[in-house]
């Protein structure tokens, strides 16, 4: 199998772990809170690790800054979205509209990356629409603001991906996790300012290692 491939499943394991620790946070925390402490648990092993590489001063070295900024600004809307979604939708049902993002980054490959997309892919993207809309079942449910979250979340992480795309080899991995965590924990520290609940010892504990986890799915 490609390595690509591999480390892609891996790192979606290491995300389905978070956004389970992310879901039993949903009814304690608000987003703006979940996504500082994740985001600054991720990024302390980060720092950590690339100080200790003799490497920090690459931790902000950018070559292209508006698409790295771009990419962090749709990381973070993917995140505030998803975990809204999290809290007021049942997991697997977020999990099935936010996996809708391979197709809206089919659609965005070819209209910004040129890419050419065959009847193969779009075939896998069609079948992906119909269990979507199984699980989901429109019309037989009332449909909520969480479903729209889930499917902007969708849609944000594929405008993600697309960018990802097209400044992988002008950009470190170091950079990109650098300008994504840091950007989410000023942003959302400035959003949860003044609503802050101080967590319990199990809310800390899960926030470090749904952290770590979230760390570990973007490297």
């Amino acid at each position: 199998m490609n390595k690509g491939v591999l480390l892609a499943l891996l790192a979606y394991f290491f995300f389905c772990c978070a956004d389970a620790i992310i879901k039993s946070l949903g009814q304690s925390a608000s987003v703006f809170e979940i996504g500082f402490f994740i985001s600054l648990f991720a990024l302390v092993p980060i720092l950590a690790f690339t100080a200790w590489r003799g490497e920090l001063h690459s931790l902000f070295k950018i070559n292209q800054p508006r698409l790295v900024f771009a990419r962090a600004a749709t990381g973070i809307l993917a995140g505030m979205f998803v975990f809204y979604a999290f809290a007021n939708l049942p997991f697997a049902e977020t999990y099935a509209l936010a996996f809708l993002s391979p197709m809206f980054a089919t659609i965005l490959s070819i209209i910004f990356l040129g890419e050419d997309v065959r009847w193969r892919r779009w075939s896998a993207v069609a079948i992906g629409l119909v269990s979507v809309l199984v699980v989901v079942r429109p019309g037989f449910r009332e449909l909520q603001w969480a479903h729209l979250a889930a499917i902007l979340a969708a849609i944000m992480s594929a405008s993600t991906l697309v960018i990802l795309r097209k400044i992988g080899n002008t950009e470190s991995s170091h950079s990109l996790l650098g300008t994504l965590l840091t950007s989410s924990v000023v942003v959302n520290a400035v959003l949860m300012a003044g609503t802050v609940d101080w967590p319990t010892a199990s809310e800390w504990l899960r926030y470090f290692v749904c952290g770590l986890f979230a760390a570990a799915g973007q490297t």
